[in-house]
């Protein structure tokens, strides 16, 4: 789905706030919503579901769910998982649901639902200064917020054509191997060697855009869909996350969620059902 956005026109911008979510949540179910809801993702992951396709956002993603569009959350996020979102309004003018951007002209930026920005600074301080702006009182706070806005539109409209473009971004590649073989625990040589690359390649990269290697993201990865298991609700087994993360056996899998989260994942579960 896209929407193509006016980028002449104002528009108020309901809300803009940087926010941490200690506790998992899911992400608010809203039915045809009155306002763009545009997400930038610093930390944490979001799952949710808008009109029958499910969409998995994770650090340095942005996800856009339009006014008009119906979606509900489909797992409960990490803790301590961190957003910049801004609440918009809908302009007459916009163009939700455009198929392409034929459909769109001078006026108009066409923007999709999840676009991976791969950590792209300038979009990430963008989501923040809005944030700023909005709760200072700046003198023609409006008029300043409308043009960090409308920038912003159009770097994520950029960042996604040159997503798009670029095939050979070994990490995008590498995140949706991992996503297609969830019960698979690649090592470092392994995963490089499925994209022709060098280890020393694939560990750059990684280091690149999340500052931390590739084995490291992968464990971090398999950690927050073990916590999505673990609240969906379903009386998984513990041995049965263990099994299908990856993971050598249970008592691996558990000291390893309790190192990074403090608890082991049975306690971990009733915590939450408190």
């Amino acid at each position: 789905m896209r929407t193509c956005f006016d980028i002449e026109n104002n528009r108020k911008i309901f809300e803009a706030v940087d926010v941490t979510y200690k506790d998992p949540i899911l992400h608010p179910t809203r039915e045809n919503v009155k306002f763009h809801d545009i997400v930038y993702m610093v930390e944490g992951f979001f799952d949710f579901k808008l009109d029958d396709s499910i969409y998995k956002a994770y650090p340095g993603d942005v996800f856009v769910l339009p006014a008009g569009s119906s979606y509900e959350g489909v797992s409960f996020c990490a803790e301590d998982t961190r957003t910049v979102y801004i609440h918009s309004e809908a302009l007459e003018s916009d163009i939700p649901n455009c198929i392409s951007e034929r459909e769109a002209d001078r006026i108009h930026v066409p923007v999709g639902t999840l676009i991976h920005t791969g950590d792209d600074a300038a979009i990430r301080e963008l989501f923040y200064e809005i944030a700023l702006v909005k709760c200072s009182d700046k003198p023609q706070k409006n008029a300043i917020i409308n043009a960090l806005f409308k920038s912003l539109l159009c770097l994520i409209y950029t960042c996604e054509n040159k997503t798009v473009v670029k095939k050979s971004d070994i990490v995008n590649e590498c995140i949706e191997i991992m996503r297609q073989n969830q019960s698979v625990f690649f090592k470092e040589a392994e995963m490089a060697e499925k994209l022709f690359v060098s280890d020393k390649t694939l560990r750059k990269a990684f280091e690149k855009r999340y500052n931390k290697s590739f084995y490291k993201f992968q464990l971090d990865y398999k950690l927050g869909q073990a916590v999505s298991m673990l609240t969906s609700g379903n009386e998984i087994k513990i041995y049965e996350i263990s099994d299908c993360l990856g993971f050598n056996d249970e008592f691996h899998f558990s000291k390893i969620f309790k190192k990074k989260f403090g608890v082991a994942p049975s306690i971990y579960r009733k915590k939450l059902e408190k």
